[in-house]
């Protein structure tokens, strides 16, 4: 009787992970079947050089792919603060002394929501090239009109400015 007891277990584990595997091994087999087409019979033939119907249909389903938000919103920020540009620049930038440098790039780093409206902003100066008492001037204006369309979904922009 012991003995018996102790073969079932693994008789049933066998016969079941065989069962299991050509369940599988028939279903995937099934998966990979190309699905039946069906064409329907051309009931009108269109005259020389002009489209059928349903190529017609086609054309007008078949659009450019879609510009990814992302990049919508960072082309059309990036053209609303390089508007704001010279507003800045006549208010923040002064002559640099001796020891500054000429020109400076101020980055600013943006996420829109959904709807198109500003999360949250950061503006940071490049090491290479900065003048803090700029970049605080910058930091001080009222926080910039930059309209987008709304993304649909919140997108993160990096855009740059520079100065003067």
């Amino acid at each position: 009787m012991p003995s018996e007891r102790s073969l079932a277990l693994p008789i049933a584990i066998v016969v079941g992970s065989a069962v299991i595997g050509i369940s599988l091994y028939l279903g995937l087999r099934e998966g990979l079947r190309p699905a039946p087409t069906t064409t329907a019979p051309a009931t009108d033939v269109p005259a020389p050089g002009k489209a059928t119907p349903a190529v017609e249909a086609k054309r007008t389903l078949v659009r450019p792919p879609a510009e990814p938000p992302a990049n919508r919103a960072y082309r059309q920020a990036q053209a609303a603060l390089d508007a704001q540009r010279p507003e800045l620049v006549k208010t923040c930038w002064t002559p640099p002394a001796a020891d500054e440098p000429a020109a400076i790039l101020l980055t600013y780093d943006i996420t829109f929501a959904a709807d198109g409206t500003i999360l949250s902003l950061g503006i940071s100066e490049e090491r290479e090239a900065y003048r803090s008492s700029v970049a605080q001037c910058v930091r001080s204006q009222p926080r910039p009109v930059l309209p987008v369309d709304p993304p649909g979904e919140s997108v993160r922009v990096v855009l740059g400015l520079s100065m003067p």
